[in-house]
């Protein structure tokens, strides 16, 4: 189950998942090889950006104590710069207050948000002048290597939202081969057929796990009889691994995430408690 699995509803992939629950085997393993093929993509991307990191803690390395020092102070300027160009551009700068003078019922109020925003501003402009300052300190070394920090940050943070997306979705394409084959072996609904499943929460431990409060995923994230992850164990108060807890606490918490987030965090099985 993944923390924020509902943006599977969003998504192409997911919501062919989602539409067409009742796959053939064949198909629903060509989609779980793709979004296993995916996830590894993903992975190597990862392991490359951590390359990166490695090779960059090599190269500063082979400065002196003095570029490393100015490298280090430019990359504080760079991004105190940019935290305040975005905070400038979310609160809408000084060109919000003509409309703040339509909206506000009290002179003291927009004057006083005219000082917050001016005094926003001269922070903006120092920051930005100490950043310039610190730049042509810099020599090509020093601004080679703050260029490619940056650059790997950005890279290293797209790598890890690819990683966890190909997570999610590989989870649902996997909750959907094991339906599938279940289904297959059946003749029909696994979670709805199977004798003395009477109500829907039977129905999605039978169609998350086979009713097993000890299941495993196969790559190992997702554990218990709701598969959860452990990021979303932890959210909703639970301790250590899922599996090791008893089967009344992985219920209780299993049903605490439905009340609050509905059926969502289960993308395939959460339509047994849809029309429970």
């Amino acid at each position: 189950m993944s923390a924020i699995g509902v943006v599977l509803l969003t998504t192409s992939a997911a919501a062919g998942l989602v539409a067409r629950p009742r796959q053939s085997v064949g198909t629903a393993q060509a989609v779980f090889d793709e979004a296993t093929a995916s996830l590894g993509r993903a992975q190597a991307h990862e392991a490359a950006a951590q390359a990166e990191s490695d090779r960059i803690v090599a190269d500063r390395g082979r400065l002196s104590a003095a570029q490393v020092e100015l490298a280090g102070r430019l990359d504080g300027a760079r991004r105190r710069a940019k935290a305040m160009a975005v905070a400038a551009y979310v609160s809408g700068g000084p060109g919000s207050a003509p409309s703040a003078l339509l909206s506000s019922d009290d002179l003291g109020d927009l004057l006083w948000h005219n000082q917050l925003v001016q005094s926003g501003l001269e922070h903006h402009v120092d920051e930005a002048q100490r950043y310039r300052e610190l730049l042509a300190r810099a020599d090509d070394q020093v601004r080679a290597l703050v260029d490619r920090v940056a650059a790997y940050e950005r890279d290293r943070d797209l790598a890890a939202s690819e990683v966890f997306w190909a997570s999610v979705v590989l989870h649902g394409a996997e909750q959907k081969l094991t339906w599938a084959r279940l289904g297959a072996d059946s003749g029909g609904d696994p979670a709805a057929d199977a004798p003395g499943l009477t109500d829907g929460w039977a129905r999605l431990r039978q169609c998350e796990s086979s009713g097993n409060y000890r299941a495993v995923s196969p790559d190992g994230r997702y554990r218990g009889a709701y598969q959860f992850d452990l990021q979303t164990w932890q959210t909703m108060g639970g301790t250590g691994d899922p599996i090791d807890a008893p089967p009344e606490e992985q219920d209780a918490r299993a049903k605490a995430l439905y009340a609050k987030r509905s059926a969502a965090p289960w993308p395939v099985c959460g339509r047994y408690l849809r029309t429970a």
